[in-house]
């Protein structure tokens, strides 16, 4: 993630000369000179020209969204963020993870968003055009081959990427400079004791602060697609929950609230980020946050294949109630494809976890008993 952070702060290739200072020897002595040869060796630049006009769809995309919810207006009028350049990164000659992106060159300050539109993310259903170009798969699994054809629901995507990132500029200096920031990390622990695998792919777990800075972002990009469209506003809470952001509902009314109370004082509101954070405590306290959290986060089909691994045994059921014969075939094959998709999922786990298929007329109450209904994955024609 590392590399790809600075690539976005390096110019085109075939030069991929820095921008501004870097401090980062390794990768400008040996990486860079590294890619600027196979840039050269391959004739990349002639390989991307013959391939402008796909390229420049995603370009497209962006302009539209853009022009819906432009930063600088938003930003300035429900942040109070001002004297700064907003700028989106979109490097189509390098595959780039999304990241925020906020460097000062030659004195001017920068914030945006630079990369490629992550998929396996927080986020409600994708499109042709997101699974088409998306690349991060989840430890080799297929991509998921659902998606809805609407360039309505391309550009609040791509929207949200930017404001997600932007939510990161507005809030990360004052999350991390909060001197009580450990205090609530029971937060995040709560995720991590009920869905343990979710916190061993996902890299924010990987530190006890980092789903705090997602959840801010997450909310800020929440309140920002709000004033587009309230109805896509929903279904990416309840996404959000599902990853365990259980705070992430209530997080997003105090952001408008404080977002408002910036307008009316003339305050950025960076400055009530901390005011925040001393509220999360009355949301959920660490003596009743597995309560909140149960009611807050929805039994999904992540937290039950996250529930599988740590029984390490998961049973695929397919039914056999089908009038028509090649119907049960084909919901034993799609079993048979969920199987091998999970062992795929659970490549990465500490312990080995037994996937299993069945017909439903074979599953015991031992298998029932055992796995709970958290852990039996069904599998029926159309699903």
């Amino acid at each position: 993630m590392n590399l790809e952070y600075y690539l976005l702060l390096c110019s085109n290739p075939p030069e991929i000369e820095p921008l501004t200072q870097l401090n980062y020897p390794w990768f400008e002595d040996t990486f860079l000179p590294a890619l600027r040869e196979f840039a050269r060796e391959t004739n990349f630049t002639s390989f991307y020209r013959a391939h402008e006009n796909y390229y420049a769809g995603d370009l497209r995309i962006y302009e539209n969204a853009l022009r819906t919810l432009p930063p600088d207006e938003f930003m300035g009028r429900s942040a109070g963020v001002h004297d700064v350049t907003y700028e989106l990164l979109h490097p189509y000659l390098v595959a780039v993870h999304g990241h925020s992106f906020s460097p000062k060159i030659n004195g001017t300050e920068i914030w945006g968003a630079g990369g490629m539109l992550p998929l396996v993310r927080r986020t409600p259903q994708r499109t042709l055009r997101n699974y088409k170009t998306a690349r991060d798969t989840m430890f080799g699994l297929p991509l998921n081959g659902d998606y809805v054809v609407s360039e309505n629901l391309n550009e609040l995507l791509y929207l949200g990427f930017v404001y997600h990132e932007l939510g990161h500029d507005v809030t990360v200096p004052e999350i991390y400079s909060y001197p009580n920031l450990t205090s609530l990390t029971y937060f995040v622990d709560a995720i991590r004791e009920d869905m343990p695998y979710l916190s061993r792919y996902d890299m924010h777990f990987w530190s006890r602060t980092g789903m705090l800075y997602e959840g801010f972002a997450d909310a800020w990009e929440n309140y920002a697609i709000s004033h587009v469209n309230e109805n896509y506003t929903l279904p990416a809470i309840n996404m959000q929950k599902a990853w365990g952001e259980f705070w992430v509902e209530w997080l997003l009314n105090r952001t408008a609230y404080y977002s408002k109370l910036s307008r009316e004082t003339g305050r950025p509101f960076s400055d009530y980020v901390w005011k925040i954070l001393d509220e999360m405590r009355k949301f959920a306290s660490p003596e009743n946050v597995s309560e909140v959290y149960s009611r807050e986060v929805p039994v999904t089909p992540l937290r039950a294949f996250d529930r599988g691994a740590g029984l390490g045994r998961v049973v695929v059921v397919y039914g056999t109630a089908n009038p028509d014969p090649s119907g049960t075939e084909k919901d034993r094959e799609t079993a048979k494809r969920i199987a091998e998709n999970l062992e795929k999922f659970y490549s990465q786990w500490t312990s080995p976890v037994n996937v299993v298929v069945k017909p439903d007329v074979n599953v015991t109450e031992s298998d029932l008993g055992e796995l709970s209904y958290s852990s039996v994955a069904r599998s029926r024609t159309g699903l």
